[in-house]
């Protein structure tokens, strides 16, 4: 089962990569040259396509090592995508101001990078003293 988890990771991480450059692509031609919607884009194309890499790094670290906080960063990542990123787009195509969502997501993208801190202090700690 933390094998299969492990590879949602990888999924989710490369799904969001995937659109991470879909949504820049359309957000060129749609937003206005120097407005704010096109600021939004950019800000949330900038967080999202690292935090997309990190979920695919998540994915191939539980491959060898899982354990629950590598589960934790996952989904940190996933959701703190979701509510920063995603309610950055959603400002920026005018569907909805998720303005308050934005920061509770960048909160849980550095939850997700302290979970990830954490098991692989885990697996050091594992490893015992002088082991290289």
């Amino acid at each position: 089962m933390a094998g299969k988890r492990a590879w949602v990771w990888i999924l989710l991480g490369a799904l969001s990569a995937g659109a991470a450059v879909a949504l820049g692509a359309i957000g060129v031609h749609v937003a206005a040259e120097g407005s704010q919607e096109q600021a939004w884009m950019q800000t949330a194309q900038r967080y999202q396509m690292p935090h997309a890499l990190g979920l695919v790094i998540i994915g191939a670290i539980a491959l060898q090592r899982p354990g629950r906080l590598a589960d934790l960063a996952g989904l940190a990542l996933v959701l703190g995508s979701l509510c920063f990123s995603g309610g950055l787009y959603l400002q920026a195509f005018s569907i909805v101001n998720l303005g308050a969502v934005v920061p509770v997501g960048g909160t849980l993208l550095i939850l997700g990078w302290l979970a990830l801190a954490g098991h692989a202090i885990r697996a050091l700690s594992a490893q015992g003293p002088g082991v290289s």
